[in-house]
């Protein structure tokens, strides 16, 4: 799922709060409204620092950013 946010707002801007309390909310409707795809591919396939249904062990997993797959459950 692709989150198009209503207002872009540049690194270290911190005077848009409206514009960035916005953002949130949109964020927090489209998570609450919409299902998050996860997807499944194979451990070795898959990327470091991603979350994905592993197909190797059938489970959700996260693979961290050394390459180490975690079980989520």
């Amino acid at each position: 799922m692709a989150i198009t946010l209503p207002y872009t707002i540049a690194e270290g801007d911190t005077t848009s709060n409206t514009k960035i309390e916005e953002n949130f909310r949109h964020i927090e409707d489209k998570l609450n409204n919409e299902p998050i795809a996860i997807a499944s591919m194979a451990d070795a396939d898959a990327p470091n620092s991603t979350l994905y249904f592993s197909t190797t062990a059938s489970k959700l997993v996260w693979k961290d950013a050394s390459g180490v797959v975690n079980n989520l459950y």
